[in-house]
């Protein structure tokens, strides 16, 4: 692949193929905007039901206790609709509004979906239950919102929000620490607080009700959470020691769970969870600030506890960050030089960054500069998204702007000598790649030459061009 690795011209010939005599120009990704004039976007989710529509989260208009959340959808023909799908009365203060949506797996068929938001006057968190109106797919059903889970906020930041169903079927939800600096709720704050659903990353059946009776607990703990029958412990709690995860993705390849943690004054991180995890990460915050020893005087966790972060940046040179805004793992033949990687980006450079595993580790590439919008900026970014397709979207806040980021002139993963067109040619690159060990045959840049790769050159070639 191309990016930091196909984006290397092929210069490697092996046998009697002769693939180029000089290098091949490096091609841009294209920022097509699709959507203006909304309100502080924060999301794009598609729903699982062939609709090739997608769902667009605005946080909120307004502020104060009279803000309101809206979610609005755009149709499969681009156009985004005129009237909300729901709009909820929210808080509006600092990070608070309608933060995160989801659909239920068996959306097409149950019409449920989900969505997390700070309450109106308390501010507290709220995920809830949605239905799709029988009649028309593109509202809401009328007084169908039921709480699912209602979380306590001390303070008016690091609220998380973002809710997605894992491959497992259950619902995963990001929780920050609770708010304000330095996580300050208790002796060792709410990260290190297994008794409070704060600072963590929750997993719960919304199938099941353990808490009948109780209208703000509508929920199952799964048994296998890794914290079930622990004394004390919120049984929802599937991973901790987080401070405020805004906006994460699962890989809809490999299930691996990706987590883009915001930091303090320092470090700003990515983690990752493979999908074969029982559960149970701590991820350090608040002693940790990613690698860095924030609290030298809290007695845990160890290092040799900690899961530590697979890529980290800083708040100084060169970074220049300040807060993280995670997104999405890149699966799309539109966009074949980032396959397999988690593009998410920071809010304060706007600089947008691809991180692949690689045999030899981590690897983080800085592909601002190659992103080319067609229409107005990428900025002040919020958020990523995708759709049913795979093909990627970010969500401007402040400019109220989504763009759909696309390669023009490759054609998917198997246009090899990026011709636009899929041929022999593309064969004949891929082999000789091959047996040199070419940056251009390892398709999933992971930096191993396999059948993996040979595998997906064929699917992507038998695919045609996207």
């Amino acid at each position: 692949m191309m990016c930091a690795a196909r984006r290397v011209s092929l210069s490697l010939c092996a046998g009697a193929v002769a693939l180029c005599s000089s290098p091949v120009a490096a091609q841009p990704f294209e920022a097509e905007l699709v959507a203006s004039g909304l309100a502080r976007p924060v999301a794009v989710v598609p729903p699982p039901d062939g609709s090739g529509r997608v769902f667009i989260v605005e946080q909120r208009t307004g502020s104060g206790n009279t803000a309101v959340g809206h979610i609005r959808v755009m149709d499969a023909a681009g156009t985004v609709l005129p009237a909300d799908f729901i709009s909820i009365d929210v808080r509006g203060a600092s990070e608070q509004g309608l933060l995160g949506l989801t659909f239920h797996p068996d959306f097409a068929t149950n019409r449920r979906l989900f969505v997390n938001y700070s309450q109106r006057n308390t501010g507290d968190t709220v995920v809830a239950e949605i239905l799709a109106d029988s009649t028309d797919p593109n509202v809401a059903q009328v007084g169908s919102l039921n709480t699912i889970m209602l979380i306590d906020q001390p303070d008016t930041n690091h609220n998380g929000g973002w809710i997605e169903f894992g491959p497992d079927g259950y619902l995963y939800i990001a929780c920050g620490d609770g708010g304000s600096g330095n996580d300050p709720w208790g002796a060792l704050g709410n990260g290190q607080n297994l008794s409070t659903k704060l600072g963590s990353m929750l997993r719960v059946d919304v199938d099941g009700d353990d808490f009948p009776g109780d209208a703000n607990n509508d929920y199952a703990v799964p048994a296998d959470n890794p914290f079930v029958g622990i004394a004390g412990a919120d049984e929802a709690i599937w991973a901790y020691g987080l401070r405020n995860p805004w906006r994460n993705d699962f890989d809809p390849q490999t299930g691996d769970l990706y987590i883009a943690d915001v930091g303090q004054f320092n470090r700003e991180e990515v983690n990752h969870q493979p999908a074969s995890s029982a559960g149970g990460e701590n991820y350090g915050w608040r002693k940790w600030e990613g690698t860095r020893l924030n609290f030298a005087g809290d007695p845990g966790p160890d290092a040799v506890d900690t899961t530590f972060p697979v890529d980290e940046y800083t708040h100084g040179s060169p970074e220049f960050g300040c807060s993280i805004t995670g997104g999405v793992v890149c699966r799309t033949q539109t966009l074949p030089d980032l396959w397999g990687e988690f593009i998410f980006a920071d809010f304060c450079s706007d600089r947008v960054y691809a991180l692949r595993n690689t045999a030899s580790g981590w690897v983080r590439e800085n592909i601002t500069a190659d992103i080319v919008p067609d229409a107005g900026s990428v900025s002040g970014i919020g958020g990523f998204g995708r759709d049913a397709q795979g093909r990627v979207y970010v969500c401007s806040l402040f400019s109220g702007t989504i763009h759909r980021i696309t390669q023009p002139g490759i054609c998917g993963l198997a246009d090899i000598n990026e011709s636009g067109n899929l041929n022999l040619d593309d064969v004949d690159a891929l082999v000789a790649a091959f047996i040199a060990s070419g940056a251009d045959a390892d398709l999933d840049q992971n930096g191993l030459w396999n059948v993996d790769d040979i595998d997906l050159f064929v699917a992507s070639f038998l695919a045609g061009c996207p």
